[in-house]
């Protein structure tokens, strides 16, 4: 089990869950749910925010919100 905010760029995996309760909903709205397949798209230069890509969708994160977010890695075998 991984913090989200601990993946490199191009690194998949699938959310266990957020820990936050603050922002729980928040990412719910923005389609992170539980099982929810993502990839790190792109990080910023000095590490905040991380680009991640749910779906179709591209959705930019704070790092201390990242570091609320449990991955399970996936295996990228493409």
């Amino acid at each position: 089990m991984f913090k989200l905010a601990e993946l490199k760029v191009g690194e998949k995996g699938y959310i266990l869950q957020i820990t936050n309760p603050q922002i729980h909903f928040y990412l719910l709205n923005m389609g992170c749910m539980p099982q929810t397949n993502l990839e790190v798209v792109n990080i910023a230069p000095l590490g905040d925010p991380i680009a991640i890509k749910v779906g179709n969708t591209v959705l930019s994160i704070r790092k201390r919100n990242a570091q609320c977010i449990q991955i399970q890695k996936q295996d990228t075998i493409d």
